[in-house]
């Protein structure tokens, strides 16, 4: 049997930018498709580059449990480094840290990177295989 979120909020954390506003659209449709779904009672989305960002996303919470996801394909400096300590995750000076915080009542867990998930790879490779399927390279014929 799945667990139940529906008590929990969601928070994607994408990287974003300051140079192309439509970076951002994959994790706004992502959310957009989860909120859909009604899996958490609430689902927010933030950027470190852009609007809605980060910092505050964590505010006016009403769940008790929040499961932060950040949107990147690998660990990395970004999901290890910055987005915790953005996030208010203390970080040691081995620059590890812990990923279950207390705060106001609530357990903040901070998730690995969505692309470190087994079933990435596949999915990926499925989304390759339809796109060459239907723009399938040029054959060379001697």
């Amino acid at each position: 049997m799945a667990e139940d979120f529906s008590d929990s909020t969601l928070i994607l954390a994408a990287h974003g930018s300051t140079k192309n506003a439509d970076s951002a659209k994959p994790a706004l449709k992502h959310a957009d498709s989860l909120r859909e779904r009604q899996l958490f009672a609430e689902v927010r989305v933030g950027f470190l580059k852009q609007l809605p960002s980060l910092n505050g996303l964590l505010h006016n919470i009403q769940t008790q449990r929040v499961f932060i996801v950040p949107l990147f394909i690998s660990n990395g400096y970004y999901t290890e480094q910055v987005l915790p300590h953005t996030l208010g995750f203390d970080i040691r000076a081995d620059t590890s840290f812990e990923r279950l915080r207390y705060e106001n009542g609530q357990m903040l867990y901070y998730c690995e990177p969505i692309g470190t998930h087994n079933s990435i790879t596949e999915a990926l490779l499925a989304l390759a295989k339809g796109i060459v399927e239907r723009h399938p390279f040029p054959s060379h014929q001697n």
